[in-house]
């Protein structure tokens, strides 16, 4: 039997100003933490993208995610063509694999 460690452990953020007045404004008027409310947006995040977390999913198996959501990843970390391409096809076999031109029209239209 494996025993799950829910131990939480401390990290270091920066945040920009305005992002920080705003946790904190949140957490006030919900009645947290503002560390409840910096945790809760990685869950969300890791919710919402969570499929890029398993290697196991690649290619097709990606492009709900994208269609979705990836319009703020793209955008936010600045994802090129070729980032894009490598993140979805990496190592995913032919089969799954999504055309180049394919992956040029979801950036279009996400």
């Amino acid at each position: 039997m494996t025993v799950q460690n829910n131990r939480k452990q401390a990290v270091s953020l920066r945040l920009k100003v305005g992002d920080l007045q705003r946790v904190k404004r949140l957490a006030a008027r919900v009645g947290i933490s503002e560390s409840d409310v910096l945790r809760y947006a990685v869950k969300i995040l890791l919710s919402r993208f969570g499929p890029l977390c398993d290697p196991a999913m690649r290619g097709r198996q990606l492009v709900p995610m994208f269609i979705d959501g990836g319009v703020e990843l793209m955008q936010h970390f600045a994802l090129d063509h070729e980032r894009l391409e490598e993140i979805v096809n990496g190592d995913a076999p032919p089969e799954e694999r999504i055309d180049t031109e394919d992956i040029g029209t979801i950036q279009i239209f996400v």
